[in-house]
């Protein structure tokens, strides 16, 4: 699986709107990340193992 690099903005000691949205659309970037490299995973396998079967 390859390295996901994301940065998470520190939270404030007071709420801020801004700040929270910043961390909401940093951990969906997390976990688009990782469904994409899941995804890719899987088509590496299944490449993998049509190449071993032919």
């Amino acid at each position: 699986m390859a390295k996901l690099v994301t940065n998470l903005p520190e939270p404030k000691m007071e709420y801020d709107v801004q700040n929270q949205r910043l961390i909401n659309l940093s951990i969906k970037q997390i976990v688009e990340k990782l469904n994409f490299s899941y995804q890719q995973d899987i088509k590496n396998e299944q490449n993998t193992f049509n190449w071993f079967i032919s």
